[in-house]
C-alpha cells in the first residue's frame, strides 16, 4: 500500500480523523488484520491561524509546500489535504508529490451519476464557495447553486456553533432542512454536495428527496483508491 500523506491546519486535527477513517475504510477492503500506510501531520501553530484569517494563501501554500517537501523525505507518495484552507492553498503549489484535492474526487462521483445541477451547501465563506466552483468548474461541473446569503451564513453558524462540537439541535435540523428545501424550489438542482462534513451529523440521504454527495467521504474514499491502486493515476485533474 502506498503511503499518504495527510496534512491539516485547525485545532480539531482534520488529519488525524481523516486518517482514521481511511484506516476503517482499508479495514474494511483487506480485513481487520490490514494497516494503512500514513503519515499524518497539523499544522496548528499561531502563524497559520493568522495567515488563514487574512486570506493569505500565498504564504499559506509556502508553509504547505515547505510541509509537503518533509512529508515526501519521510516516504508521503500522495498529499491529502484535510483543511479547507489548506486546499484553497494547495491550488496555486507545484509540490513534488501529487495533492488530492477534496473537490476532485465529489466532481468524478458527480460525472459517475451523470449529475450536472447539483446545490452546494456548507461552504464556510466567498472564498471556500469560489474554491469549489472552479475545482467543480474543471471537473465538468458548471451548473453549481449554493443558498442565499442569509441561509448560508446561518448554516455557517449552525456548523461552526453547534454541530463542531457535537451538538444536533432539533431546531437547527429544520432549519437545515428549510434552507436545501428551498434550494431545491428555486433553482431545481438535482443533487447536493456537502462539502462540510459536520452536515452528515443532521441529515442523511433518506432525510433528503434528492441524493447526497459527501465530500469527506468521497475524499477518503479516492484516498484509499489511490494508495491501493497498482498503477494509480496522477491525482489532480
Amino acid at each position: 500500500m502506498k503511503c499518504l500523506g495527510l496534512i491539516s491546519a485547525d485545532g480539531l486535527d482534520r488529519a488525524a480523523h481523516c486518517g482514521s477513517l481511511i484506516t476503517e475504510e482499508v479495514q474494511h477492503r483487506l480485513g481487520k488484520q490490514a494497516y494503512a500506510n500514513l503519515i499524518s501531520l497539523n499544522l496548528h501553530t499561531p502563524e497559520i491561524a493568522a495567515h488563514t484569517q487574512k486570506n493569505d494563501w500565498s504564504q499559506l501554500a509556502t508553509k504547505l509546500g515547505e510541509a509537503a517537501d518533509w512529508m515526501r523525505s519521510v516516504g508521503a507518495e500522495l498529499l491529502v489535504p484535510c483543511s479547507t484552507n489548506l486546499d484553497l492553498a494547495a491550488e496555486s503549489l507545484s509540490p513534488k508529490l501529487p495533492i488530492l484535492h477534496i473537490a476532485d474526487p465529489t466532481a468524478a462521483a458527480l460525472r459517475r451519476a451523470r449529475v450536472k445541477r447539483i446545490g452546494l451547501v456548507g461552504a464556510a465563506g466567498e472564498h471556500e464557495e469560489k474554491y469549489w466552483r472552479r475545482r467543480l468548474t474543471l471537473g465538468g461541473i458548471r451548473d453549481v447553486f449554493t443558498p442565499v446569503v442569509k441561509d448560508r451564513e446561518h448554516l455557517a453558524m449552525i456548523v461552526s456553533e453547534e454541530l463542531r462540537l457535537g451538538l444536533v439541535r432539533e431546531t437547527s435540523r429544520t432549519a437545515i432542512l428549510r434552507i436545501i428545501h428551498s434550494l431545491r424550489r428555486e433553482t431545481g438542482v438535482r443533487a447536493l454536495v456537502y462539502c462540510a462534513p459536520e452536515l452528515s451529523l443532521v441529515l442523511s440521504e433518506s432525510d433528503s428527496v434528492l441524493p447526497i454527495f459527501d465530500a469527506s467521504e468521497l475524499h477518503v474514499l479516492a484516498a484509499v483508491d489511490w494508495a491501493l491502486a497498482t498503477n494509480p493515476e496522477p491525482a489532480q485533474l
